[in-house]
């Protein structure tokens, strides 16, 4: 079952593209109509750095992913877990340090800019629900029927243990919640902003 933390890896890798080419064509047909308010460069570096913060917490969750598949590999069969705590941590941290260096460049051009980031945020955040909703949706049933197959057939030769779902649950379900939360908060700080005004 590893195909599945394939699949989890790669899933996002066919849908970014997709929804960089409507960011783009949206910020272009935007710019277009209302010439005053085009899209500057400091508005495409922001969203330059959000698409690479997005990257990059995909590649911490697929390496956060690896080091749980080994945890929970282990509690199943054991096995060889050298090569995959090697692959996790370079995963992990390289995602990291990228991820820490692209947030701190946009903080940096936001600061200098007379015109608020926020539709590249929000673009950045709902694209980030959805991807990550998407994977819990599939991944969640998937994984508790895998974990309810596995213990009733435990016994039998074919069981296998349902360590890829189980992990995948485990990176995906947190980082799900995350975004819906600072969704629900951009709302609700949005909502207050225009009472206020």
């Amino acid at each position: 079952m590893e195909w599945l933390l394939i699949f989890a890896a790669s899933f996002p890798s066919l849908i970014i593209p997709i929804f960089i080419v409507v960011a783009l064509v949206y910020l272009i047909a935007r710019s277009r109509s209302d010439q005053r308010n085009g899209v500057t460069a400091h508005q495409a570096l922001v969203s330059y750095f959000y698409f690479i913060i997005a990257a990059s917490v995909i590649t911490m969750a697929v390496g956060l992913a690896y080091f749980i598949r080994v945890g929970i590999g282990q509690a199943y069969d054991g096995g060889e877990i050298e090569n995959e705590i090697v692959l996790a941590s370079v995963l992990l941290g390289t995602g990291l340090i990228l991820c820490i260096l692209h947030d701190y460049g946009r903080l940096v051009v936001e600061r200098r800019m007379e015109k608020p980031t926020a539709t590249p945020r929000r673009v950045y955040l709902f694209t980030m629900l959805f991807m990550s909703s998407v994977a819990g949706l599939v991944s969640v049933p998937l994984a508790i029927y895998r974990a309810v197959e596995y213990y009733h057939l435990e016994t039998s030769y074919y069981a296998q243990a349902p360590e890829v779902e189980l992990t995948v649950v485990a990176v995906v379900v947190p980082v799900w919640v995350y975004y819906m939360f600072r969704v629900v908060q951009d709302i609700r700080q949005r909502d207050r902003s225009e009472i206020e005004s």
